[in-house]
């Protein structure tokens, strides 16, 4: 299976599986970040921003990002052929 970004810069390469979990990484913390700053974000106009509760959402946007990180690690590991372990 090839990535986007394998495909681009090794031409035809296989994407290794420590490839696949720094994707994994990258797309989850750019993601949950984005979804967590326009929820913080999103209060602004109806509060001040010294009023604005912001450690809540942001432990819940660590959990989810730490709970998809694993599940989507597990899933890559299982579809991987075997024997492919870099």
């Amino acid at each position: 299976m090839h990535s986007p970004m394998s495909t681009i810069l090794y031409i035809g390469a296989e994407t290794s599986l420590e490839e696949k979990n720094t994707w994994i990484l990258a797309v989850i913390t750019v993601g949950v970040s984005a979804v967590h700053f326009a929820t913080v974000l999103g209060r602004l106009p109806h509060a001040d921003v010294t009023e604005i509760a912001y450690i809540r959402p942001m432990l819940s946007a660590i959990d989810v990002a730490i709970a998809l990180s694993i599940v989507a690690h597990i899933v890559v590991a299982i579809a991987a052929p075997k024997g492919l372990s870099h």
